[in-house]
C-alpha cells in the first residue's frame, strides 16, 4: 500500500481501520495538535519499537504522523514500511536523500503536515520527556526544545549553534535522525514551520551548523534545553 503513495499520506491508521488508537485517538474529532515523528529505522524490529514508544508517549488527543525516511537500497524496505503502517493516524514515505541528517530533516519538514516535528537520536530516547517538551512549546512560545542533551556536545556560546549540534549536523555522514545508536538518547521537538525555514537546502552549505544558527537567529527562534527531568538547562 505505502509503496505506491510515496511522499503522500495514506490514512490507514486507527481512525481509518477501525482499530482503537493506542492513546484513544481513533476516529475522534476535536483533536489537539499533530506530531510528526521522523522514522529512520532500516529494520522492521527497530521500526516497531520506535513507533510503539512514540505512541505510548503521545498525550491523548494528539494526532500522530510517521514520516518514514524511505531507502530504496534497503533490502528490508517493504518490511519496514509494513511495520510502520500498523501505527499512527497517517504515514508518509519520504525519499531518503543523500547528504546526511541535514538533508533528511529538510525532506521530512517539507513532507510533514504536522504542527510539530519530533526527532530522536542516540540509543534510547527520553520518551517520558515528550510531555514537558510539548508543554514548553505551548506555554512559553519556544520553537525548538532539546531534551537530555548529550554532555559531550561542545559548549558553544551561541545557543542557536546548538540546534545543529543536537541534531548531529556537524557531520554530513552522521547517523540519521531516529536511527538507534550507541550515544546518549536525545529527543528534539520543534515547530514544523521553523524546521522548514532553518533546514531548507541547508545540506548544501559547507557549514550546516553555522547556517542553521544564522537562520535561527534571524528568525529570533526561542530555543530551550531541558534535562530528562524537565528542568531548564539552557537556551535563548
Amino acid at each position: 500500500m505505502a509503496d505506491s503513495t510515496q511522499d503522500n499520506p495514506h490514512t490507514h491508521g486507527p481512525g481509518a481501520s477501525g482499530r482503537p488508537g493506542p492513546t484513544g485517538r481513533g476516529g475522534d474529532t476535536g483533536r489537539g495538535s499533530s506530531l510528526g515523528f521522523v522514522v529512520s529505522a532500516r529494520h522492521p524490529g527497530d521500526a516497531v519499537l520506535f513507533c510503539g514508544a512514540a505512541e505510548r508517549a503521545v498525550p491523548a488527543g494528539e494526532r500522530v504522523e510517521f514520516l518514514i525516511l524511505d531507502d530504496h537500497t534497503n533490502p528490508l524496505r517493504r518490511e519496514v514500511i509494513s511495520a510502520v503502517d500498523d501505527h499512527g493516524d497517517s504515514v508518509r514515505l519520504v525519499t531518503r536523500p543523500a547528504g546526511g541528517p541535514a538533508a533528511e530533516l529538510d525532506a521530512a519538514s517539507l513532507a510533514s503536515c504536522s504542527e510539530f516535528l519530533v526527532v530522536t537520536t542516540g540509543a534510547t530516547a527520553p520518551w517520558n520527556s515528550l510531555l514537558p517538551a510539548l508543554g514548553a512549546l505551548r506555554s512559553d512560545g519556544s520553537d525548538f526544545v532539546a531534551v537530555a542533551p548529550d554532555p559531550a556536545l561542545p559548549k558553544d556560546p551561541d545557543p542557536y549553534a546548538r540546534i545543529g549540534l543536537h541534531l548531529g549536523l556537524r557531520e554530513a555522514a552522521g547517523p540519521s535522525p531516529g536511527t538507534p545508536g550507541t550515544g546518549p538518547g536525545r529527543l528534539v521537538v520543534m515547530r514544523r514551520w521553523a524546521a522548514r525555514w532553518i533546514f531548507a537546502d541547508v545540506a548544501s552549505d559547507p557549514d550546516p551548523v553555522g547556517e542553521v544558527s544564522e537562520r535561527a537567529g534571524l528568525l529570533g527562534l526561542r530555543v530551550l534545553e531541558l534535562d530528562a527531568a524537565g528542568v531548564v538547562t539552557g537556551g535563548t
